[in-house]
């Protein structure tokens, strides 16, 4: 098991496991559950189907001892902890060997870092890397172990060949997954029917269909690196905060129409009232004037004629333009050259369930004062960075300067904001500026102050500046469903510039990534 089987949560993965069917062993190496029901739950299924953390493999005489372990700090979750790595990985390869394993081969998912580490440790053969690793073409080696990996996606069948009697890798390919591979009738019966049910429980109510192509992509994007510590500029996190700004566009359409439509029943109504108002002063003066000669028609009042050019100069008072934000632990996957599908826009970010229960990571907007948009940059460079890399944001709509000359809580030097066409302007403390994120990322920011020991806070404020007081009550829509991540980012993508096929084409604007954080590396005081 590793880090992704947890995305949906631990009692989705329980409730998957206790439906299988000939459920291969599970290896839970360095796992370690806690007192909640859904870590119970899965323990106890885990135990029934099989699981172990480690296995042996009996071929002939030969004995092959296989484990694995997840990186460090890989899993956030509050049902599962993870013991350490390689403390863990020492004391399983030293019972492995002493259950008489010829062999010892350690599934090591952290990448190919931490593969290189876990191969550092005596006695195991061969380590296989896995998450965000690339196919390794040819076996690298740490000392006398082997070090290879089939990469990601199902790209590739690793195929290895042991030597007993060297008691090392004497072959090692990859056989590449195509189409060209003849299909399992049986197999392919099945997921043609879960993709039925996919489509109708999740993509339907959004016009999509899990298969469908909706752009094609000239080049591929940068997988997020989860495991640095710098803090990064990733142009996968830049289409995924531009498509969540897009989401914006339509409510403030919206809210546009209706705001005008609100100004021009003002407006009707200080007009209406002004004639009513120069009308019977009319009338006063011409009772006045009865019997002598007819007075001038009195105007509106100096005070009505300035209310009514006071309604005609209101300005809108919610932003046009909103920044898109998103942590990096949400950032799953990344876009790969070629054609790209919804269920391809669904896998880019955690999918689990919104407000209302349903399939899929809602969207909200929320509104934040200039200072703590401020506030969210510094806690990026002084908190994320050394304490919770992974917790970094990503923003569209938004840049920073920051330098390291400066004191923690300090760093941060401008903070600006884009008002139209990559027009960036500073950021003004006591402005409110619309923000769309995913629930799950509204409501951790909500407990920063528990989480930086009250060194960060933020509040949210609807569009009229009242404070929110339930998050749920602010989440966008689509067609009466809720607006989804992998809705907002297959609409946008969508939308793009279409090719002489009438595809739609990612813009090559994202081959590089934006630079929304930017270090000033020269000295200052203020």
């Amino acid at each position: 098991l590793g880090d992704e089987e947890f995305q949906y949560g631990t009692q989705t993965l329980s409730n998957m496991v206790n439906v299988s069917e000939n459920t291969p062993t599970l290896l839970t190496g360095n796992i370690e559950y806690g007192d909640s029901e859904a870590a119970n739950s899965l323990k106890t299924v885990l135990l029934t189907k099989g699981a172990a953390t480690y296995k042996i493999l009996n071929k002939g005489d030969v004995k092959v001892g296989v484990f694995s372990v997840i990186e460090d700090g890989l899993l956030n979750s509050d049902d599962i902890t993870l013991n350490k790595a390689k403390d863990c990985a020492k004391s399983i390869v030293s019972t492995l060997k002493d259950e008489g394993a010829d062999f010892v081969v350690a599934m090591a998912h952290g990448g190919k870092d931490f593969a290189h580490e876990i191969a550092k440790i005596d006695d195991i053969n061969v380590v296989i890397a896995s998450c965000n690793v690339d196919a390794i073409q040819e076996v690298e080696m740490e000392g006398s172990t082997s070090i290879v990996s089939c990469g990601r996606n199902g790209q590739y069948l690793g195929v290895i060949d042991l030597d007993k009697d060297a008691t090392s890798v004497s072959g090692y390919q990859l056989v590449e997954v195509t189409s060209d591979l003849d299909a399992n009738e049986e197999i392919a019966e099945k997921v043609d029917a879960y993709k039925s049910e996919v489509n109708s429980l999740v993509f339907d109510a959004y016009g999509l269909n899990m298969d469908k192509s909706i752009a094609a992509s000239e080049f591929d994007f940068q997988a997020i690196d989860h495991n640095s510590t710098n803090l990064l500029n990733n142009n996968t996190a830049d289409l995924i905060t531009d498509a969540y700004a897009y989401a914006y566009d339509t409510w403030y359409e919206d809210w546009y129409e209706s705001w005008k439509e609100k100004k021009r029943q003002r407006l009707k109504a200080a007009q209406s009232l002004a004639e009513k108002s120069a009308a019977d002063n009319t009338d006063a003066a011409e009772e006045q004037a009865e019997g002598s000669e007819p007075t001038p028609t009195p105007s509106i009042s100096p005070e009505a004629a300035a209310r009514i050019e006071e309604i005609q100069n209101m300005k809108p008072s919610v932003k046009s333009r909103a920044v898109g934000m998103i942590t990096q632990k949400e950032i799953q996957n990344s876009i790969a050259k070629g054609t790209i599908t919804a269920q391809d826009a669904y896998n880019l970010v955690p999918n689990g369930t919104g407000a209302d229960g349903s399939d899929g990571e809602s969207l909200v907007l929320v509104f934040l004062k200039g200072s703590d948009l401020r506030a969210l940059c510094e806690y990026d460079v002084t908190y994320c960075r050394k304490n919770d890399p992974d917790n970094q944001l990503h923003f569209s709509g938004l840049k920073y300067t920051y330098s390291d000359i400066r004191q923690d809580y300090n760093h941060v030097e401008d903070v600006y904001v884009d008002v139209v066409n990559d027009y960036y302007i500073p950021v003004q403390n006591d402005d409110y500026y619309p923000v769309v994120t995913t629930l799950t990322t509204a409501k951790q920011l909500l407990e920063l102050a528990d989480t930086t020991n009250g060194n960060f806070t933020v509040k949210y404020y609807d569009e009229n500046g009242g404070k929110i007081q339930k998050l749920g009550a602010h989440v966008l829509t689509y067609k009466n469903n809720e607006m989804k991540s992998f809705k907002a980012i297959s609409a946008y993508i969508s939308d793009m510039e279409r090719n002489a096929s009438g595809e739609s084409t990612i813009s090559t604007n994202y081959e590089k990534a934006n630079k929304n954080k930017n270090e000033d590396t020269e000295f200052t005081f203020t």
